[in-house]
This record gives structure tokens, sequence and C-alpha cells, in this order.
């Protein structure tokens, strides 16, 4: 276990094994480290492996503040450069691949690479029920709310029934403040713009039993301006899906998908 600390912010991570490339895991929304427990104790064999309690999340402390993206790759960023992390790979799941992709936009040669599990990285269209659920996160009913739009949007009728109410009730657990200006601000994030930024190799994991029709490419069109002349490295989603909260149920070498992101088995042989 550890502590790093950003403008007087404590923030707690998880810390087990050694070797390179560091693997450093963001969980998605409402969780906290746990979620990517199976992969720490697996790839700690071969990696330095650091599993995050995002800022507002687990252990970390919740200050009365805004949650942005933005700021918590800043959170992020500062804790690769206290543990001294020589370019780690990046395996963010769901909100986490998003702030994955937003430590590459605002510092573009910390990572290796970027691995984003079940992440939206572009906005959705037509999400009509996204500006009223926000404001409903604010009032004293926020939890059901909250579970309400979770249960509806987040799972597949395939899902362990258990698992799927532990997970719900953990993300509907976070302090009020939190959920509701992530929720607010995830939303109103540039993916685009990153997506548009990037210069680190991105992995975009989707698998195939997911019936939910694919999102859109999160390869920005060629017609669109890129910031600094660079342009997106994501490679399509690929993977084996088992509904949108799979933490605890991705196999355990689906991270390792691609030899193109550098994670090696903990035989030392290269993953894919």
């Amino acid at each position: 276990m550890g502590w790093s600390t950003r403008d007087g912010v404590r923030l707690y991570h998880e810390v087990a094994g050694r070797g390179t490339p560091a693997l450093v895991m963001i969980h998605g929304g409402g969780c906290d480290h746990t979620a990517f427990a199976p992969q720490l104790a697996h790839f700690q064999a071969g990696h330095r492996v650091v599993a995050v309690d995002l800022r507002g999340h687990g252990r970390s402390d919740a200050p009365i503040q805004e949650y942005t993206i933005p700021g918590f790759a800043e959170d992020v960023i500062s804790l690769c450069q206290q543990l001294d992390l020589d370019k780690p790979v990046l395996i963010g799941h769901s909100l986490g691949g998003r702030i994955a992709l937003e430590v590459v936009a605002q510092h573009p040669d910390l990572p290796a690479a970027v691995v984003a599990v079940e992440s939206a990285l572009l906005p959705p269209s037509g999400a009509t029920d996204v500006p009223p659920l926000a404001a409903m996160l604010r009032t004293p009913g926020y939890r059901e709310a909250a579970r309400e739009f979770f249960e509806r949007t987040l799972f597949l009728p395939t899902d362990n029934p258990i698992r799927k109410a532990l997970l719900v009730e953990q993300m509907i657990s976070i302090p009020q403040h939190v959920l509701a200006s992530a929720f607010a601000n995830t939303f109103a994030w540039d993916g685009e713009g990153g997506c548009c930024v990037q210069r680190a190799t991105t992995l975009n994991l989707r698998g195939g039993r997911d019936q939910r029709p694919d999102p859109p490419s999160p390869v920005v069109p060629a017609d669109r301006p890129r910031p600094n002349g660079r342009s997106p490295a994501l490679q399509p989603p690929r993977g084996a899906r088992s509904g949108q909260r799979h933490d605890r149920a991705l196999p355990r070498r689906l991270l390792a998908a691609s030899n193109g992101v550098g994670i090696s088995r903990p035989d030392g042989a290269s993953a894919g």
C-alpha cells in the first residue's frame, strides 16, 4: 500500500511486483483499486503494477471540489512522477480509459502505451438522459436515480446478478458530491480532442459477446485539424466482453491482448 499527495489531497494506491514496463491500473467511476485485483495478482510476476484509488474514491481523500477528467489525469501524472515510473503502460477501465487518454493529451511523453477497456472515448450521440440525471444526482434521491441508470445502461442480461448488485451498490456509495461532479464532467470532457493528440500506442478493448451496438470508431476523421500535427494511434476494439462493469470477470490475459503495448506474461514471453 502507499500514498501520494497532490495539492494537499492524499491519494491511495497499491503497488506490487517488479519489472518493466510498469503497469498503472485506473479503475472506472465509483469503483476503487480492487477492481483490478485479479490483474494485479497476475502481472506482478513480471511487472511493477500500481493500482490507484482515484480522488474521491476508495481510501483517497474526497474534498469538496469539481471532479474532472483533466483533474484525475493530473493526479495520475503526479503519482507516476512521485514513483519515478519510466514509460509505464496505463490501463484504464471505462472512466479510467478516458483518464489515461487525457494523461497522454497533457503529458505525451509520459506513458509507453494506453489500454482502454470498455471506455467510451468519444462523446455518445443521442444521450438525452444525461442532463436530467446530472441534475438528479444533486438531489436527495440521487442514489436511486444513479442505481436505475447504472443498472439500465452498464450491464448485459447475461451478467451475474450478484456481481451486478455488488458493483452498483459500490458505485452509488461514493460521496454524493463526487458522484454528481464526476458524472457531469465526464460527459463534458472533450474526448475527440484527446484522441487528436495521441502519441502513445493506444489499444481500445471491447469484446465479442456484448450484443450492444458498437460505438463509433474513436479514430478522428482525417479532415479534422490535429494539434501539433499529431494523429491518433487507436487500434480497433477487440477482446472478450462480459458487460461494462466487468473488471473482476476479465480473463487474466485480456489486458495483454496486444504485443504493441509491451506487456509480457509472467514467464517473460511477450503476450498476444
